[in-house]
């Protein structure tokens, strides 16, 4: 019987084999996209000026280029009251930034856009005030998100520890081990992105790089530009993040070239914290192809991309 059994099993694989050499034909009959306005517009406190990106999204099997928006109307709303309108010419053309899967149809579609940009009077605020960005252009659905301004980050110090994080890197280098203390507002989500540089004298001027950090820390959360968290853990609390930080100085330590570090916290949306989140899986799973289609995620209502806002603080310490 066991003989039997595997006989058959046997002939079913070999039977099919032309299916897996040749591949197997499905027609599926797709429906046909509408495009929808993408927008994106990240906006920090202290901006002089701001940019709004604007285009619209295409069908991935479209044979058209993408057609970018050279007529958008924009409106910035502060607690309710018309903030600024603008309807000039964009000032820069981008090409597509990003894949997205819709989540009723699966079906993917990809967007271009032209940028906009707006001079300020005066830095943008960083009180904590409600803020509506309007898109509108004939042909389209209006496009809106909302967003609050976050709270500056209250940091109350900073150490690091040179080689501190054993074998923290691909390779098995030690890094150095940052820890950075803040004080959370309690009773309120808040969500916070860090970013260190280091200062390098050794080409006889002061140079600041960016760098490359590894979270060691539970509540992190890996975003496109590096660690982001959420202060579900420590609501109220004063919080030590830990972050080993990458710099080009193997061994751990071994250039007194490099003095100091500016750590900066990010204060951002929740908005953000999530689509960042996206965004670092939508990379991760890029030509893959056992992946799973990533969502990335957009706060438009009617259309895509993503409205936010965040402000910044950093520290400087001794390496």
């Amino acid at each position: 019987m066991k003989k039997l059994i595997f006989i058959i099993l046997v002939g079913l694989a070999f039977g099919s084999c032309d299916k897996w050499f040749n591949g197997l034909e499905i027609e599926l009959d797709l429906p046909e996209h509408d495009p929808i306005l993408a927008v994106y517009s990240y906006v920090n406190a202290g901006d002089e000026l701001l940019t709004f990106r604007v285009g619209k999204s295409v069908g991935v099997l479209a044979n058209e280029n993408p057609e970018l928006i050279d007529s958008a109307t924009i409106q910035l709303y502060k607690n309710g009251l018309l903030e600024l309108e603008l309807q000039s010419s964009p000032i820069l053309v981008v090409d597509t930034p990003y894949i997205y899967t819709d989540p009723d149809t699966t079906i993917y579609f990809i967007d271009s856009f032209y940028v906009y940009g707006q001079p300020l009077d005066m830095p943008f605020a960083d009180t904590p005030d409600e803020y509506e960005l309007v898109v509108t252009s004939p042909g389209y659905p209006d496009v809106r998100a909302t967003q609050v301004m976050p709270r500056k980050a209250e940091i109350l110090g900073a150490t690091n520890e040179i080689g501190g994080y054993n074998g923290g890197d691909f390779f098995g280098e030690d890094l150095d081990e940052v820890r950075l203390t803040i004080k959370d507002p309690a009773g309120e989500e808040n969500f916070y992105a860090i970013s260190v540089e280091y200062l390098d004298t050794s080409q006889g001027q002061n140079i600041w790089y960016d760098t490359w950090l590894q979270s060691i820390d539970p509540a992190a959360e890996e975003g496109n530009e590096g660690p982001i968290f959420s202060d579900l853990s420590f609501d109220g609390e004063q919080y030590t993040f830990r972050i080993g930080v990458w710099i080009n100085d193997f061994p751990s330590g071994n250039n007194p070239n490099i003095t100091k570090f500016r750590i900066k916290v990010v204060s951002i949306t929740k908005d953000y914290y999530t689509f960042s989140r996206s965004l670092n899986q939508y990379w991760n799973a890029n030509g893959n192809p056992f992946a799973e289609p990533v969502l990335l995620y957009s706060n438009f209502e009617n259309g895509l991309g993503l409205f936010s806002l965040q402000q910044s603080t950093s520290i400087e310490i001794d390496r």
